[in-house]
């Protein structure tokens, strides 16, 4: 709620927002302190040349209203006593006035020999940082908050002040895009660059200065010049008068012609344009001459934009009007309605065997397709397949026996080939190991078997074994082994 004159922050939060750290500089006051008898101290929330403002919820009568409070320097005044005296005069004119977009003045007071006025606290941000966050600005957004200025400033005429200090800064936004105005009349006697001005002095921010200004006059034209670079800054973001130095940027602002704004934005309305245009001459009689004509302005409807011109092409009439088109009749025949008789008659006999055999083609063409389809989809859609037929399987391996070995052999196989189809690397672990304690186990009971004699029962144990493994040598020697055995004892019976 203060301007760039007065502090570094260019955001007014809420009271339960956490703030940037302001850099104190011999502040009269700090938070928890009450300010005669009724304000008490929040926090510092900007400075600069002239005072500092504060946070501060109003304690008198249990009242809990947060308002924002501005104690100005006592060195101020050390130079002229009368600066006071047209001080006060200022803010008793500013808390007359009773506007929606001017920030209301409660009241003007002394504590400890330093003059305060307190203001409504108002919670938003800066026009200069909302023109940052939302740009390009639509057309219909820019005539408003500029009508909402323009209708401020009016109000400020009317009452016989001139705010002189209009920028970006003094000018809050809330979340609902009403504007509210702030730091006037004290522009009229405070310099927004040093502490103090005196009658004639050039008072204001630089780009935003009047050609008339620096000469140390100003009157309400001074305020539409400020109010027509702060239109341009809405417009394009960046402002029409730009320089390294003072020097420069005098001659500029009093001599060179600004920058239209169609060259940055040419989506805008040469109506709009015109207004900034006049807003900025340099010749105060060519501008407008009240802020209402100005309000007025900006509140016609938006012109539509126009339409780009046809270009007309030369020697193209061949193209519009083409020649030797026969024109066409009256009536067109209408075809002949087909009968059951003409339709025959018109009908290409067809071989049968020919029409036999186009239909066998097309069978073995659709069925050759759902085979290679299948085949290459089979192993796409195997992964659940395979996880089922293994844990069935697995089941199956489980409640067999050791000792039943063809039994064992022959589920085992079978669970061998549904690797082979599904390829599941987890299960080949489990078939590896599964398969070397099989053929360990059977190679055992076969030499049991043979011990006791039980040929058969032994061979039937090796020949399982070998199923599992066929090249094992170590395994065929023990079936060749047992083979003979077998054929000894049948050849002594």
């Amino acid at each position: 709620m203060t301007s760039e004159s007065e502090n570094n922050a260019q955001e007014m939060p809420a009271s339960d927002e956490p703030r940037k750290p302001v850099n104190e500089r011999a502040v009269p006051i700090g938070p928890g302190d009450v300010m005669a008898d009724k304000y008490e101290i929040i926090q510092l929330i900007g400075q600069g040349g002239m005072g500092f403002v504060y946070e501060a919820r109003e304690v008198d009568f249990d009242m809990t209203r947060t308002v924002a409070l501005k104690v100005l320097r006592p060195k101020a005044f050390e130079l002229d006593p009368e600066v006071e005296k047209r001080f006060q005069q200022e803010i008793k004119i500013a808390a007359r006035m009773d506007h929606p977009n001017i920030v209301p003045i409660y009241t003007v007071g002394k504590h400890q020999g330093n003059t305060f006025f307190v203001m409504k606290y108002i919670r938003g941000e800066s026009l200069g940082n909302y023109i940052n966050d939302n740009y390009p600005l639509p057309e219909g957004k820019i005539r408003d908050l500029g009508a909402q200025v323009a209708s401020a400033l009016h109000h400020i005429h009317k009452a016989g002040a001139i705010h002189r200090d209009l920028k970006g800064t003094n000018i809050l936004i809330d979340e609902d895009g009403h504007a509210t105005l702030m730091d006037f009349g004290i522009a009229k006697i405070a310099d927004a660059n040093t502490s103090l001005t005196s009658s004639g002095a050039i008072v204001g921010t630089g780009p935003f200065i009047s050609p008339e200004q620096w000469t140390g006059r100003a009157d309400q034209r001074s305020d539409i010049f400020g109010f027509g670079v702060l239109l341009y800054q809405l417009s394009t973001g960046t402002l029409p008068f730009r320089a390294a130095d003072v020097p420069s940027l005098i001659n500029i602002i009093c001599n060179e012609p600004h920058e239209p704004i169609s060259v940055a934005r040419p989506d805008l309305s040469e109506d709009l344009g015109d207004i900034v245009d006049r807003c900025l001459a340099k010749d105060p009689s060519k501008r407008y001459q009240s802020m209402l004509q100005v309000k007025e302005a900006l509140s016609r409807e938006v012109p539509a934009p126009k339409a780009p011109p046809v270009k007309a092409f030369a020697k193209t009439e061949h193209l519009i009007k083409p020649k030797n088109i026969p024109t066409p009749p009256d009536r067109f025949p209408i075809p002949e309605r087909p009968t059951s008789a003409n339709y025959r008659a018109r009908r290409q006999p067809v071989d049968p065997t020919e029409d036999r055999l186009s239909i066998w083609t097309a069978r073995i063409v659709y069925s050759t397709i759902v085979l290679v389809v299948g085949w290459i989809l089979l192993p796409k859609i195997s992964p659940p397949t395979a996880g089922l037929l293994n844990e069935k399987l697995g089941d199956a391996l489980e409640t067999v026996g050791m000792d039943d070995a063809p039994p064992y052999a022959n589920a085992f196989d079978a669970y061998r080939r549904a690797l082979w189809l599904f390829e599941d690397s987890d299960a080949k672990d489990r078939v590896v190991a599964k398969q070397n304690a099989v053929i360990e186990h059977m190679l055992e009971q076969g030499e049991l078997e043979r011990a006791e004699g039980r040929y058969r029962l032994a061979l039937d144990h090796f020949l399982a074994a070998q199923k599992l493994r066929p090249d094992d040598p170590k395994i065929r020697g023990k079936v060749d082994e047992t083979y003979s055995l077998l054929n000894g004892e049948r050849a002594a019976e």
